[in-house]
């Protein structure tokens, strides 16, 4: 990455000491979701401080305030918060320097990639739910102002939405229609390898199959199958990638992907099929932690297009008539506060701004995360999850071993009455079955008209 950045101005580069990342993440993640979108700072060349930034909800009010306080001696920059949180953690990840540099103008063409690849969602599933002839003509009109709009934008917003047009919608009218007779099979051919390399990537699957996916596509062939391997710890997992040819076009699509999860303590994988939709899809670390048994926070799309938060859970008892584990969901409504839970507990993380919000982000992705418990003057480093259902918290020890929170506090030397108010509302193990939640526990949709079967969890031969 240094040798990348070597000669790139010093304005257009963003410096972040790495003992600040979580600091400065935290921060990102909380602006966020109050929608402030966009940041701004001091452009001094110094790595930036927490203290530094300045948060906006457009680009627009950022933009007028960097200007605003440009003078001779001092000028501001500003950036999408989404686009430098992800380019920030990857590069955390990536690189064990001290001082982790990003060059701002890959953060700008992150984020155009980011708002393209949403605005061909919304138009791919406007365009596959309802046929134009079920729109009013004023909506109808609206609608393809959009698509030509994309359509002139970019050349991969031609190759993009007339490839939709004749996948969805072949036989809308020719003054309407947004197909070209001369269109460039090639570059339709590499803007579409573009877009599922993007979604390859933004899936968890990163950048290692894009020479495999280019050689499938060049086959011509109906249908292929990819293959990722990752290990995450001792837990070893299998992904098969599925892509299919359009019957009208020679687009191809990623459909779906199954992945298998081999641990230590099982005699035997077990499995998984996820639907790619371009909405309320599952990332790979997503669909590990949940076939680990843990809980996923996530927005969610009901059939009327409404969006909605609930936390996602497989039922292992239950399949459909494919063989897929059921998923359970627990809505807000169903009351499941885990910022109160959190605070029940002494949790070193929770006091210290940044790691708060970070404990909480990785607690609702689904992992299973390292704590410190402070008490009576000692510290004890376990891990915990999210568990919705009971509306608690799992921990356990530093081998992995599941334990009552209860069990570490009278290690550490807590008295019973100094422990009272921790056990109260937490759900013993042993009291499960008096206390299965049903209320806002609601099979996953497009579940619902399927046959499910009880059983035991499905293995893998």
């Amino acid at each position: 990455m240094e040798s990348v950045i070597a000669f790139v101005p010093d304005s257009e580069l963003l410096r972040v000491e790495r003992v600040k990342v979580n600091e400065v993440l935290g921060l990102l993640h909380t602006a966020n979701k109050k929608d402030q979108l966009w940041f701004a700072f001091k452009n001094t060349g110094a790595p930036i401080q927490a203290n530094d930034l300045l948060f906006f909800q457009s680009g627009t009010d950022a933009s007028e305030f960097a200007l605003n306080q440009k003078s001779v001696v001092e000028s501001y920059q500003h950036l999408p918060i989404e686009a430098t949180g992800r380019l920030l953690i990857n590069h955390q990840c990536d690189n064990p320097q001290e001082l982790i540099v990003l060059d701002t103008r890959e953060i700008i063409k992150l984020q155009n990639e980011i708002n393209f690849d949403r605005s061909v969602s919304m138009i791919e599933e406007t365009m596959r739910r309802h046929h134009w002839k079920e729109f009013k003509p004023d909506e109808l009109s609206l609608f393809i102002s959009e698509l030509k709009e994309m359509h002139d934008e970019t050349e991969a917003g031609k190759v993009i939405t007339e490839a939709l047009t004749q996948q969805y919608w072949p036989d809308i009218p020719s003054e309407t229609k947004l197909l070209s007779n001369n269109l460039n099979d090639t570059t339709m051919n590499e803007k579409n390898l573009d877009y599922l390399s993007n979604q390859l990537k933004y899936s968890g699957f990163g950048e290692d199959l894009n020479a495999q996916l280019k050689e499938k596509m060049q086959k011509g062939e109906t249908e292929f199958s990819l293959f990722h391997q990752r290990d995450f710890g001792k837990d070893s997992t299998v992904a098969t990638l599925h892509f299919r040819k359009s019957e009208s076009s020679e687009l191809y699509f990623f459909n779906r992907y199954s992945l298998l999860v081999k641990t230590p303590q099982a005699s035997e994988p077990i499995k998984q099929t996820f639907n790619i939709n371009n909405k309320d899809n599952v990332t790979l670390k997503e669909a590990y932690n949940l076939l680990s048994g843990r809980a996923v926070y996530k927005e969610l799309t009901n059939k009327n297009d409404e969006k909605y938060k609930a936390w996602l859970q497989i039922d292992f008892k239950s399949t459909n008539e494919q063989g897929n584990y059921l998923m359970k969901q627990f809505h807000d409504k169903y009351g499941y506060d885990l910022k109160a839970v959190l605070e029940k507990h002494p949790i070193k993380e929770l006091a210290i701004s940044g790691d708060r919000e970070r404990l909480m982000d990785s607690l609702e992705r689904g992992n299973r995360q390292s704590v410190t418990i402070v008490m009576g003057g000692s510290e004890q480093k376990v891990f915990i999850e999210a568990s919705p259902q009971f509306k608690s918290l799992n921990f356990y020890d530093d081998s992995m071993k599941r334990v009552q929170a209860q069990t570490i506090y009278d290690k550490m030397g807590v008295s019973a009455g100094a422990s009272k108010e921790l056990k109260e509302g937490e759900k013993v193990e042993g009291s499960k079955q008096s206390v299965r939640a049903k209320a806002g526990e609601e099979d996953d949709e497009g579940g619902g008209g399927q046959k499910q079967k009880r059983g035991k969890r499905q293995r893998i031969s």
